[in-house]
């Protein structure tokens, strides 16, 4: 395993036009060791003036999970007449294991497989960063949508 990712299970990547054949390389390396890797779509803007790159990273197989805003999660449905957070939520998961849509600073829905979760934060921790994690605040719900 390539020294600089030996002790690493995940690659987090924010998605950059300007440095789309880095981006491409730097997961081609990461999933040759093995890495899972995490794409942030980064801003709406980015994501209505630079789909179909974007599309061909998404339908690689290679993003395990992928993070949208509200916005730039609609931003991909656009055209579509459903364009809203869950149907964004599906079209990303079509495409990679996992995917989180935030809908404001404390709350996000998530898939993974058939797996849907609503999760609303009661502190400002980032909660998909902890397994501490509850859907709806309580402790009894843990999600297990990332481990």
């Amino acid at each position: 395993m390539h020294r600089s990712f030996s002790r690493h299970l995940w690659l987090v990547l924010r998605y950059a036009i300007l440095n789309l054949k880095v981006i491409q390389a730097t997961i081609s390396l990461a999933k040759q060791e093995g890495l899972l890797v995490s794409l942030d779509l980064a801003s709406f803007e980015m994501v209505r003036k630079f789909k179909p790159p974007l599309m061909k990273l998404l339908e690689s197989g290679n993003i395990d999970l992928c993070f949208a805003n509200q916005d730039e999660a609609t931003e991909l449905l656009r055209d579509e007449h459903n364009a809203d957070p869950v149907a964004a939520l599906e079209f990303l998961a079509k495409y990679c294991k996992r995917a989180v849509v935030t809908l404001g600073h404390k709350e996000c829905i998530a898939k993974h497989g058939k797996e849907v979760k609503f999760m609303v934060s009661t502190n400002w921790r980032p909660y998909l960063a902890t397994r501490r994690n509850n859907f709806h605040g309580s402790p009894k719900h843990n999600t297990s949508l990332f481990r």
